[in-house]
This record gives structure tokens, C-alpha cells and sequence, in this order.
């Protein structure tokens, strides 16, 4: 899950976090590492949220889309909003976002294979 779930175990004491696995530092837990950072070079793609479109929307509307999430993303209430939520924001826009899950659908293929999963 992301670190948003047990920050307040943290904060109160009862856990200790010691690595999260995001491609970089969340801005929650900053003194935190990441797993890359410890020398674990494992596919580390957290918690993602995201919005899609079927493939045929024109591209005026996937344009619309991406201003207008990039504005409220941007929105400083919006930020200070979902930082008291312990859920940082990382926008991307379409063409990035498709980019990033490419990636994580060829990191985790390559996990997969390497640990000889298999379906029954």
C-alpha cells in the first residue's frame, strides 16, 4: 500500500519505516529511503492513481483532460488538500502517464519471469 495507510503508526511510534518503494523519496516520509537507494533495484511503482479514455477519444478532448487535471493537480489547495491527506501529488500528462505504464507493465513482465511466476 502507500505510506499514507501507516504514517500515523509511524508518527505515534509503532512502526519504524525503513525503505518505501516509490521510483523516488515520498515527500511524507522524506528522511525515509528508497529501496533503489538501499541497493534493491526491484520495480517500484507504489500506489498510482490515474485517469483513462478509450483509445478512439479525440485527441482535442484527451488535450482538454490533461489542462484541466494539470491545473487542479497544480492547485495549491488542492496540494495542501491531499498533503494533510499523506497522499503526495505527481502529475503527469497522458503521453507521460502512458510512458510510466508501459514501463511498470515491462518491469513487472520482467519480475515475473524472473521468479518463474506462473498461473494455474
Amino acid at each position: 500500500g502507500h505510506p499514507s495507510e501507516i504514517i500515523p503508526h509511524i508518527k505515534a511510534g509503532r512502526f519504524k519505516a525503513l525503505a518505501v518503494a516509490l521510483p523516488e523519496r515520498d515527500p511524507t516520509l522524506p528522511d525515509v529511503p528508497t529501496l533503489k537507494e538501499l541497493g534493491l533495484n526491484v520495480a517500484t511503482w507504489g500506489s498510482i492513481k490515474g485517469v483513462a479514455a478509450p483509445a478512439e477519444t479525440p485527441k482535442e478532448v484527451i488535450d482538454y483532460i490533461d489542462m484541466t487535471l494539470g491545473k487542479v493537480c497544480t492547485d495549491a489547495e488542492f496540494q495542501k488538500i491531499m498533503a494533510d491527506l499523506n497522499q503526495p501529488v505527481m502529475y503527469q500528462n497522458s503521453a507521460d502517464f502512458g510512458k510510466f505504464l508501459k514501463q511498470a507493465s515491462d518491469d513487472y513482465a520482467k519480475l515475473i519471469k524472473e521468479l518463474n511466476i506462473t498461473i494455474d
